[in-house]
């Protein structure tokens, strides 16, 4: 079992550094993006809560 995470992982760090840095910066921007969403969207709902 943990020779297929680490497998995994070794894939996805080939797969990163064969991408460009316009590439990288783009699949980080996004990561980012859809992490401010999902913390938007739980304090919204947090807040709701509480009233």
């Amino acid at each position: 079992m943990f020779s297929k995470i680490l497998s995994f992982f070794s894939w996805m760090l080939g797969l990163w550094t064969n991408l460009s840095d316009k590439d990288k910066e783009k699949v980080v921007v996004m990561i980012v993006d859809s992490f401010g969403h999902i913390f938007k969207a739980f304090y919204r709902s947090s807040k709701k809560s509480e009233d």
